[in-house]
């Protein structure tokens, strides 16, 4: 690599380095061992223009040169590849809140720094500073690489090579992604709840109950609870023990079992406006012996598991049946069997719920945001039980909507320190943002009075994904926000 020599490269070669690295790579490889002066020469041809490339290219680009040499001796050309120019490229799709979508082109090590319009085109050097002068493009791959482990403790320095960005515009976009995953399983949750609620007749016998009235219904509920779980764990322990003698008794036999389960969590309905199919279910199963005599033994072990289960399901029957007979003397109320079903759905979704909020991070202030009665709305009747669940809701499209608007600005100032005050003010100010609070805040007073506000024109609403419609004309348009 010594033999780098000054002068002018021919127009061959400056196009071999611009399209066609991999030729590159081999014609380099193929020098470095080569006795040939002519194939020296082209070699070094290369690898001056290689160098006076890397003097203005991108980082990411430059050739790493100790590990491509020792990669070239080594005969690792593909890893010789990757420190010529970090090997292969692949574009991005990725966004800017300012100039709007476009692409950007990855390698090994990351970022390029070459971007693409929307139809593919290679945007010009000056159009990449109007781009970067607003914050820079981020891509699904900045925020995806931002949860790894490599990037939680690099430097802000290696985090802007990576990707081209400064690390509080990613930790922002993050942060936002991480509370809309978490808050759309939330609402979904709480959509349920509020569905049961709607009907819950027995909400409100339950909400007049005396405080000791109370404690003894919530004591059933746990006991009920508690021997559910003791019945199954006794049932599967029986089955484990069948099995075992069945397989005692077909040792040596030629026997075989064959099973596929799918999962049916329940019809198909709307979740949030919308729609959710059904998930499928499907079961097979074959089983056969080479001779009678094992046959029949197999049959004897399954009949004694099918009384096993028969016996317990009727037990689970019995109990269930008992329970309901105390919960309904408690109410001094008849419950149907749906509404039986729903009190147990009801009481398992609070439990999801619960531990669901806490998994969320409310420290910070949104604006916006309603505070929450922490009242148990089991305990108060069908009303307060839904409002508790839409402020529930509004809340989480309002934090959800807040950290993406403040990603967004973070992004438009290249990472730097907002005034707070005024980014609250103007988030308030968004389509969005008048969006969810019209929504939620209708549907809350209309639990409370039982009166439906009719839209006016120019009213502004979200829809069930958070989106901005304005009234116009007698009908919903969408809005950009």
């Amino acid at each position: 690599m010594s033999e780098v020599i000054d002068g002018s490269v021919s127009p061959e070669t400056v196009k071999q380095v611009e399209n066609n690295p991999i030729s590159d790579v081999v014609s380099v490889a193929q020098g470095i061992k080569s006795q040939d002066p002519k194939e020296k020469l082209a070699t070094t041809e290369l690898v001056n223009k290689k160098i006076e490339a890397d003097k203005e290219g991108h980082v990411n680009t430059h050739t790493q040169w100790a590990p491509f040499v020792l990669s070239v001796l080594g005969g690792n050309l593909s890893a010789a590849y990757k420190y010529w120019n970090g090997g292969p490229t692949r574009q991005v799709e990725a966004y800017n809140p300012t100039t709007g979508r476009a692409f950007k082109e990855y390698n090994l090590n990351g970022f390029t720094g070459r971007m693409f319009d929307a139809n593919g085109n290679a945007l010009n050097p000056d159009q990449i500073k109007k781009i970067d002068d607003a914050g820079g493009l981020i891509s699904k791959e900045d925020t995806t690489a931002m949860q790894t482990g490599g990037f939680k403790n690099a430097s802000e320095g290696y985090i802007n090579t990576m990707t081209g960005l400064r690390k509080p515009v990613l930790d922002q976009y993050a942060k936002s992604a991480t509370l809309a995953k978490q808050a759309g399983g939330l609402n979904n949750l709480i959509e349920e709840r509020i569905q049961l609620a709607k009907n819950a007749t027995w909400m409100d016998a339950v909400a007049q109950l005396d405080s000791k009235k109370r404690q003894e219904l919530f004591s059933l509920l746990s006991t009920q609870a508690t021997k559910s779980q003791g019945t199954s764990a006794e049932t599967t322990g029986g089955k484990t023990i069948n099995v075992g003698g069945q397989k005692n008794v077909s040792q040596g036999e030629n026997a075989g079992a064959e099973f596929g389960t799918g999962v049916k969590p329940g019809q198909a309905g709307t979740v949030g406006g919308v729609g959710v199919p059904p998930a499928g279910l499907n079961a097979a199963g074959t089983v056969g012996g080479s001779n009678a005599s094992s046959a029949g033994n197999q049959v004897n072990v399954g009949e004694r598991a099918g009384n096993a289960a028969g016996s317990t399901q009727s037990t689970s029957q019995l109990g269930q049946a008992n329970i309901r007979s105390q919960i309904e003397g408690i109410i001094n109320g008849k419950i149907g069997d749906k509404e039986f079903s729903d009190l147990q759905r009801y009481i398992q979704l609070t439990g999801q719920i619960d531990a669901e909020h806490a998994k969320m991070d409310t420290s910070e202030y949104i604006p916006g945001v309603t505070t929450e009665v922490k009242v148990d709305p089991m305990l108060s009747g069908r009303k307060n039980s839904l409002v508790t669940d839409f402020t529930s809701q509004k809340n989480n499209a309002m934090t959800v909507a807040f950290n993406k608007y403040l990603a967004t600005k973070l992004h438009q100032s290249n990472g730097e320190p907002l005034d707070p005050s005024k980014v609250a003010d103007d988030f308030m100010n968004t389509n969005a943002a008048k969006g969810i609070a019209y929504r939620f805040d209708n549907l809350i007073n209309e639990v409370k009075t039982g009166k439906v506000k009719e839209a006016a024109e120019g009213d502004i609403a979200v829809d069930a994904r958070n989106k901005p419609h304005i009234r116009k004309n007698g009908k919903w348009e969408q809005l950009n926000d």
